[in-house]
């Protein structure tokens, strides 16, 4: 019998209807007809399934009858459905509970390598899911019961694999191979149903598993792929290709990028906040995960940014013995080589093993200037049990780098623009004997526990030890426009070190029919930083129109000898709890609600022997909201989100004596768009406009007195689309707006723009990889970016021009081996970084890469 929306609304709602029943001591057939009677229903059930005769306890005072049902019948109870029966009074069946476990399995191609992006599916349920790049896949909420597993390729014929399914239990499946050899699969992947760059799948962005759609954050994923395509060779190269993200060299010789109108560190490593001084090796780096927004709730203050969160993802260890090498040689002697091997260690595969290594060197495209380094990174895995298993992970970078000297401009100067800085575009201020030394090495072991089929535990440890030793930082003071001061600090030794510790439970729970996910953790993070230092001496004063000599070290090291060595100890402890929950309130619509609060201890400070009084504590609490809805299911998202970013502020000494005690700074983001995954991920986009308001910032008065009412405001929106609209041909695009503006502050700030920070933002990178018989396995690629003028200073005098770059590149790829030509920088465009500094001209870079 057919019956109207409303009258199965009305059925439905039986359930919910309260009742008051005082009964004790009667048989569970006769309670459930006087619950029926009260309720305006009746009950179907099988006595095998409930026995009538069992005596129960009706003490039930205005109580849903759904609620009662529980408490009756314990877990059959949720087999309970209301159903029409015909009579027009709603009829409550309950039948068995059909029970779920999971299954999980691994594809393999005929060359044995792992069948990444490939669809797998449960015959006759409509479930599925997708494999990853490893080739495994998990599927969960499976009936219990015999069921079969299918892998499908377009244009190919599916493989099935039977299997049987244990309620609360994960089914392992055998390896499945399909008959397509690895090469031929990519060319299944990338010319149909699955855009492989368009995979924003993550754990760490919500620190839970969320798909793309289901997350009201918005993030981009930087693939290895996609780095591969580029033939990238620095991390710096690798960020310029996600929208709204403009990276550069700080004075200090580490990697940074300016993103939503903030400068961002690479300060966060597979999830765990680490500090980087150096310069980051791209060598070992599977993916790149560019968190956008104030993220404090999930990641902490201080080592984080209110503009974004850069998470650095590893390369893991594989089942699948599996090797690559690569040499690439190019402009200003670039060398590099790299090397990855990965092997299991034993017959089973429960212990893997895995190596990345780089070897580095390149000149420079000015007289001096250069760096050379290496990175090894070993990896360890051990699966003790289908429960227990850990990770172990070591990164041992060192570098030598001369480091370009910094320009400072006096309102003395009578031009505005850095255009003026041209003709000295290729002489650096620099010497050729100052290179100094970077070394960071990372420790990282992770341990992941299953608790239960909806509950799992991970404990991540991380240490992270930076070292900067003999190292000129240089400074190009520009007295006037034909007189330059060059200074220096040099540090004899800076020694940087942070140690975290974090335990994540991650669970799924149910109130009703409503779906929850849910993560709660703890976070323990040391910094300690120790340094001596020689700050700030001059060296001599040029005129940068006529030659002049280079900045020599024995030089300096002699001025060095007659300076006073600056030493200091600074330490501090951060102690934090969080959790984040995401409710399905319908299948379609999702809230999320997180919570973080921050204990920031800092020690008292240490300079020259002599300890200063300037210990202090502070406490934080940083919230974040997010709701979802998927006006297509699993295609279309609307988002909204409020977000959150702290930053721990000591107290300070006013000049009357006083002591201010300060609040920590606050970054707040509202944000709004729309996610897209349509046509199988043909075409993937995300659109959002965003509000970032910063408070609490600290300004100075005309009594020279500190006052914290500050404030900054960075608005704009973000565009991303991927797109695979024809067969071989790849697109990536990004535009990004942003104004950032203090509102409050010092007098000379007030209203000004912040610096380094440009309005638009374009990029774009468009592949094409050939399949026909002519020029088969031939690909090119072409793209760039535009990014707009900055100021260079807080007074907003100077202004950084301008400017657009263009790159390209041809390859030729075969199962076994690739060859590869780039160029970047086509029409050798001279232009300056925010910080004032020359950056590359053209560039020409070949490649050739060897896969067993």
């Amino acid at each position: 019998m057919a019956f109207t929306a409303a009258s199965a609304h009305s059925q439905s709602s039986v359930l919910q209807k309260r009742i008051t029943v005082q009964q004790a001591d009667i048989a569970l057939g006769d309670a459930l007809l006087l619950l029926g009677d009260k309720a305006g229903c009746t009950f179907s059930y099988s006595s095998s399934l409930i026995d009538p005769q069992r005596k129960v306890q009706l003490q039930y005072d205005n109580v849903p009858l759904g609620r009662i049902l529980e408490d009756l019948l314990g877990e059959v109870a949720k087999g309970a459905r209301v159903q029409d029966n015909g009579s027009g009074v709603p009829q409550v069946a309950i039948r068995p509970v059909r029970r779920t476990g999971a299954i999980k399995g691994e594809i393999r191609t005929s060359d044995g390598k792992p069948a990444g992006f490939v669809n797998v599916s449960i015959k006759g349920l409509g479930k599925g899911t997708v494999a990853d790049e490893n080739g495994s896949f998990t599927i969960r909420n499976v009936p219990d019961g015999a069921q079969t597993v299918v892998v499908r390729l377009i244009g190919y014929e599916a493989v099935e694999q039977a299997c049987t399914v244990e309620p609360g239990m994960v089914s392992e499946l055998p390896v499945i191979h399909i008959q397509e050899s690895s090469s031929t699969l990519q060319e299944v992947i990338v010319q149909g149903n699955v855009n492989a760059f368009a995979n924003k799948e993550t754990d760490y962005a919500a620190r839970m598993p969320l798909k793309n759609l289901e997350n009201a954050q918005v993030y981009n994923v930087i693939s290895k792929e996609f780095l591969n395509q580029q033939l990238v060779v620095d991390y710096k190269d690798a960020l310029k290709t996600a929208p709204g993200v403009v990276p550069f060299i700080s004075a200090a010789g580490t990697n940074l990028a300016y993103i939503r109108g903030f400068p961002v560190q690479a300060s966060v490593r597979n999830g765990l906040a680490t500090q980087t001084w150096t310069l980051v090796d791209p060598g070992n780096i599977e993916r790149i995960e560019i968190l956008k927004g104030p993220s404090g709730t999930l990641f902490g203050a201080n080592n984080v940014s209110f503009g974004a969160v850069v998470n650095r993802v590893t390369k893991k260890p594989m089942e699948t013995f599996r090797g690559e090498l690569s040499y690439s040689l190019g402009s200003w002697n670039l060398s590099r080589l790299l090397v990855d091997i990965n092997a299991p260690v034993n017959a089973d595969k429960t212990a893997l093993f895995r190596v990345n290594a780089a070897l580095h060197e390149e000149k420079t495209f000015q007289n001096f200037g250069g760096n050379k380094s290496y990175i090894v990174a070993p990896s360890f895995s051990y699966k003790v049990n289908d429960r227990l298993s850990f990770l172990f992970e070591t990164e041992f970078f060192k570098g030598q780098m001369i480091q370009q000297p910094y320009n400072v401009l006096t309102t003395d100067v009578t031009f505005r623009n850095l255009n003026a800085l041209k003709p000295f575009y290729k002489n650096s201020f620099a010497g050729s004997d100052l290179e100094g030394t970077k070394i960071s090495n990372n420790f990282y072991a992770v341990s992941n526990y299953r608790i239960s089929d909806r509950w799992t535990s991970q404990t991540g440890l991380a240490y992270s030890f930076n070292r900067e030793a003999d190292q000129f930082q240089l400074t190009a003071n520009w007295l006037n426009d034909t007189t330059v001061a060059r200074t220096f600090w040099k540090n004899l030794r800076r020694d940087f070190s942070t140690l975290n510790l974090q335990q994540n439970f991650n669970g799924e729970y149910y109130t009703g029919n409503m779906r929850h996910r849910i993560v709660l953790g703890i976070n323990l993070i040391r910094n300690t930083d120790d340094r001596f230092v020689v700050e700030d001496p001059r060296y001599d004063t040029l005129n940068p129109a006529r030659p002049f000599k280079p900045f020599f070290r024995d030089k300096a090291d002699a001025i060095v000898a007659r300076s006073t060595i600056q030493n200091s100890h600074l330490d501090w402890m951060t102690y934090s709890a969080y959790f984040s929950n995401v409710s399905n309130i319908t299948d379609r619509l999702l809230l999320m609600l997180s919570l973080r609060f921050d204990r920031y201890d800092k020690n008292n400070s240490t300079r020259n022997g002599t300890v200063s009084v300037d210990a202090y504590q502070q406490n934080a609490l940083s919230p974040k909201l997010g709701l979802i809805y998927q006006v297509v299911k699993d295609q279309v998202s609307l988002f909204a989100n409020y977000m959150n970013g702290f930053n721990n502020v000591g107290p300070v000494t006013q000049p009357n004596g006083e002591v201010l005690e300060l609040k920590p700074q606050r970054a707040n983001q509202w944000e709004g768009g729309v996610k897209m995954e349509t046509f199988n991920k043909k075409l993937s986009a995300t659109v959002s406009i965003y509000d970032i308001r910063v408070s609490n910032s600290t300004r100075t008065n005309e009594q020279q007195f500190t006052v914290q009412d500050g404030t900054q405001r960075s608005r704009g929106t973000d565009l991303e689309i991927i797109a695979n609209p024809l067969k071989g041909l790849n697109i990536q695009a990004g535009y990004s707006y942003n104004k950032n503006t203090y509102l409050k502050a010092d007098e000379s700030m007030e209203g000004k723009w912040v610096t380094g920070s440009p309005k638009n933002i374009f990029t774009a990178w468009l592949t094409y990889k050939h399949t026909g018989r002519v020029l088969n396995n031939v690909g090119v690629g072409f793209g760039g970016n535009y990014v707009d003028d900055v100021f260079y200073d807080a007074a907003n005098l100077f202004v950084v021009p301008a400017y657009t770059l263009l790159n390209g590149t041809v390859y030729y790829e075969k199962a076994k081996w690739r060859i590869g030509l780039k160029v970047n920088n086509i029409t050798n465009t001279e232009y300056f970084n925010a910080w004032s500094y020359p950056q590359p001209t053209r560039q020409l870079i070949g490649n050739l890469t060897f896969k067993f």
